[in-house]
């Protein structure tokens, strides 16, 4: 049963982290999983170091699912615009 649980929440990980940020991820997903670790008496650290992980692992797939990556595009797009004194 608690690698079912495992799996179904970093599964919903994965899906939520792209869109949201990974540490808001975390706020909602912690306290849900040491909630149901504990009705269903199972140690909670080893599924919220999984969750952690899968949540950095797939935040880093979207440019908004990582405050890093936000930085990244940001500087890229500003680099590569054309200057006005090359086009005049």
């Amino acid at each position: 049963m608690s690698c079912r649980l495992l799996v179904l929440l970093c599964i919903l990980m994965c899906i939520l982290s792209p869109f949201v940020d990974s540490v808001t991820t975390m706020l909602l997903f912690g306290p849900m999983t040491i909630r149901l670790c504990s009705v269903m008496d199972l140690d909670p650290l080893p599924i919220i170091i999984a969750e952690v992980l899968f949540a950095n692992i797939s935040g880093t797939s979207t440019a908004i699912g990582d405050p890093p990556n936000i930085l990244i595009v940001n500087g890229f797009a500003v680099r590569h615009t054309p200057h006005p004194s090359r086009h005049a």
